[in-house]
């Protein structure tokens, strides 16, 4: 039993990240390692030959590939699928995986097909099943049963009414990710140009932000590993050579005591002098002490999903919470005073926003202390409120590849452009992202990248 588990190449030889609710095409040069497949892979190693294969951050061209999975000669493929990168994923590369081999069984796995497992298995003929659970939890009994998936609960079939699978209540039994394929050399920090992994800290979201697929993915209840388990990854990941981390979660700070107990077993076992990480969070339950205290701990990046400069739009898009354009504000500052990096990232072009709203948006995000920010056009990713909103227009795969948050109206793109010549083209904006490198080998890093990145945004 051979068993493939793989982030499709691209056609156009793009890098797509394809983790959780991030869909998106790699603009910053640090594609994410394949976290959820080196999780699958733990969950089968020992009942099946499992080879994870991420191409894009590989450089391997096309031909490579294929021959690569002719050689491996897979009785099972699993493949990790996007909105935008469907057609690509589904109708072009499952396809022509299948002229190889033509027996062999292609499941998908991510928010997309889990939000529409039907749509998705009509719109794609080479698809034999869709995860609808979560697919630590269901990836071995499709694998035992392969030969007849009828009776397995948790995926998506044709024909056949399906039977999700209760959230995992202990992610810890999902063990670590098996990273034995994977090279980290493929996947280094912009600016620091050092490699980094992802560490799962926690699972599930609370909150209801309608532009969000996030719970229909981990669910809404927050799932915490254990810090001990945590601990033991990091360690598990410096063996690796790998001292670099975004810890991923869609919040770090939901359990404010959870996170401080964290932070206190990193001092306690030294590993706030032998590792540095990054991570996201909300607004919430955060302040300049525990800002502190997460730098003395080894973070030294924070980015917050500040999404609008009006706190209009902050409450149509049900962003809830302690969310407001004070609150935002008040946490990008007293995370600046502490030192870390503040990364924010914005929303444009939501149902009921003006251009006025959209120009409170640019002027909140430039009078902040940000070091960098993201400016994104609003998508309905399926999963979310708010493709159901609007889905009548978004039913056919043709359509699901201008789902992306690269697209839009003219108006808004004219926007986002605005928004991103304004931030960066600014002396204090440049003058505090070179502060963020250190030493020659980052200040030639990050000389380089601006230099793309300006070019980039000029053409918009």
């Amino acid at each position: 039993m051979k068993t493939l588990l793989i982030n499709p190449p691209s056609q156009k030889d793009e890098i797509w990240v394809r983790e959780g609710r991030c869909q998106q095409f790699d603009i910053w040069g640090a594609p994410f390692p394949p976290l959820t497949l080196a999780y699958l892979k733990t969950q089968i190693r020992d009942i099946s030959e499992t080879l994870v294969l991420d191409p894009g951050p590989a450089k391997m061209n096309q031909e490579e590939v294929f021959e690569k999975i002719k050689d491996f000669s897979p009785d099972l493929m699993i493949m990790s699928v996007t909105t935008p990168t469907f057609e690509n994923d589904c109708n072009w590369f499952a396809k022509k995986v299948k002229e190889i081999l033509p027996q062999i069984k292609i499941g998908a796995v991510g928010i997309h097909v889990m939000a529409l497992p039907k749509e998705s298995l009509k719109n794609a003929q080479s698809l034999n099943f869709v995860f609808i659970s979560e697919a630590e939890a269901v990836i071995k009994n499709v694998v035992k049963s392969l030969d007849d998936l009828s009776n397995v609960t948790g995926i998506g079939l044709r024909g056949k009414e399906s039977i999700q699978v209760p959230f995992s209540e202990n992610i810890d039994d999902y063990g670590f990710p098996d990273w034995s394929d994977i090279d980290f050399k493929n996947y280094h920090l912009p600016i620091k140009d050092r490699p980094f992994s992802l560490i799962s800290f926690s699972r599930g979201c609370p909150y209801s932000c309608n532009f969000c697929a996030a719970q229909t993915y981990y669910g809404r209840k927050l799932r915490k590993r254990s810090v001990k388990s945590i601990i033991n990854e990091i360690n598990y990941n410096l063996e690796l050579g790998v001292k670099d981390f975004l810890f991923w979660t869609e919040l770090i700070s939901a359990d404010r005591y959870y996170l401080e107990e964290f932070l206190d077993a990193l001092k306690s076992e030294g590993l706030d002098q032998k590792i540095d990480w990054v991570c996201n969070s909300r607004v919430d339950q955060l302040d300049l002490e525990l800002f502190k205290k997460m730098k003395e701990a080894g973070c030294w990046q924070i980015a917050f999903g500040l999404e609008f400069g009006t706190d209009k739009m902050l409450k149509i898009a049900n962003k809830g919470g302690q969310a407001t354009v004070e609150r935002s504000g008040r946490a990008v500052v007293e995370a600046d005073k502490a030192g870390l990096v503040v990364d924010g990232h914005f929303i444009m072009g939501y149902p009921e926003e003006t251009l006025a709203d959209m120009e409170e948006t640019i002027k909140f995000a430039c009078s902040l202390p940000l070091t960098f920010a993201h400016f994104y056009l609003a998508t309905p990713f399926p999963g979310s409120t708010l493709y159901n909103q609007i889905k009548a227009d978004f039913q056919s795969v043709d359509l699901w590849n201008k789902i992306s948050q690269d697209q839009g109206e003219k108006e808004v793109q004219e926007k986002v452009s605005r928004a991103y010549k304004k931030f960066y083209l600014s002396p204090n904006r440049i003058w505090k992202i070179y502060r963020v490198a250190r030493g020659l080998r980052e200040k030639i890093n990050l000389v380089k990248l601006g230099i793309k990145f300006v070019l980039d945004v000029l053409k918009k």
